[in-house]
């Protein structure tokens, strides 16, 4: 663990009140190392369009759009169900 995280991985404030914004990026890069299927979600969460994350429960979406992005967030999760299962206890 660096010096300036504590045990939950947060940075620490300095005592000139600052804190190091380099700590936090190598914080965010083992998270996303340490954990593909976190990083897998994430990367299909960037690619959906704005719109549709920000009316994802509104009228705004239709029932097949909306259907259509749980479908590939399921065939996502299929997939690195199948690829990392042997990292989840039974």
């Amino acid at each position: 663990r660096h010096p300036s995280t504590t045990a939950m991985g947060k940075s620490k404030k300095r005592k000139d009140g600052s804190s190091n914004s380099t700590d936090k990026q190598q914080d965010a890069s083992m998270t996303r190392d340490n954990n593909p299927l976190l990083t897998a979600q994430q990367n299909y969460l960037k690619s959906l369009p704005s719109t549709i994350k920000a009316d994802f429960f509104s009228s705004k979406l239709t029932p097949e759009e909306r259907a259509k992005v749980w479908e590939e967030q399921a065939d996502l999760g299929e997939s690195l169900v199948n690829s990392y299962s042997w990292a989840t206890p039974d």
